[in-house]
């Protein structure tokens, strides 16, 4: 790829990026920080991997989707790690525009998901306890069991959990390769460990129910499911 088209993508990626850092302006800080980290998965992988980034506070440290975008380019990059990271941009661009899109759209009351809800919907696990892969399909702030008696028996019979009913918990689909019968569970996200850079989807029957591909290591949310959870993507 020529400097002159490679200068050019990084134009056009950046102008995107600040698109969406302006319409983040009206929502608060921890939620402009989620946004930051999610945008993260688009970067090249040395980039991403990096000690520095790793240890980075997005909140404290107010990392805007412009600040991403300038320092992935601010390297030197091979004729071949300018193909692979272009793939990257353009979907990071897709991305941005269809997230400033929806941002506009929607009222600042859409986006309620709690703080300490810290798993997102579309993204892979696996559970600490089992072993086994899943994706998650939805979440709540606490056990939705409603009924005080079931859902103590539940944590009980599920636990014992170190949190209790004072964590958020996911509804997931399980993944088949790890267990053959296609499982839907409720999980304790103390038990679940998010995995970053998954190369492959998780497989299950139901999955094409809820989202409409894979890229860059996070299921992509069809949009009845993206309206339902607005801040997951």
């Amino acid at each position: 790829m020529s400097k002159f088209l490679f200068t050019r993508l990084y134009k056009h990626t950046l102008i995107a990026a600040k698109s969406l850092d302006s319409s983040l302006t009206f929502h608060n800080k921890s939620f402009r920080a989620s946004e930051a980290r999610k945008f993260m998965r688009f970067l090249p992988t040395e980039f991403k991997n990096s000690v520095w980034l790793r240890s980075v506070d997005c909140e404290e440290e107010e990392i805007t989707c412009e600040w991403i975008v300038r320092a992935s380019f601010a390297r030197a990059f091979s004729e071949s790690e300018k193909l692979n990271f272009s793939d990257n941009c353009f979907a990071a661009m897709r991305m941005l525009n269809e997230r400033n899109e929806m941002l506009q759209s929607k009222p600042l009351s859409s986006f309620q998901k709690p703080k300490h809800v810290h798993l997102s919907v579309g993204q892979v696990f696996r559970h600490k306890k089992y072993g086994y892969r899943g994706v998650v399909i939805a979440h709540w702030p606490q056990c939705p069991i409603e009924d005080e008696e079931e859902r103590d028996q539940w944590l009980q019979t599920w636990g014992p959990f170190h949190d209790g009913n004072d964590q958020a918990f996911y509804s997931t689909l399980v993944d088949t390769k790890d267990r053959p019968l296609g499982f839907k569970t409720i999980a304790a996200e103390e038990n679940l460990e998010p995995l970053d850079d998954v190369e492959s989807p998780i497989e299950h029957p139901e999955l094409d129910a809820y989202f409409d591909g894979f890229e860059y290591g996070h299921h992509k949310l069809k949009k009845k499911l993206l309206d339902r959870f607005p801040e997951d993507w």
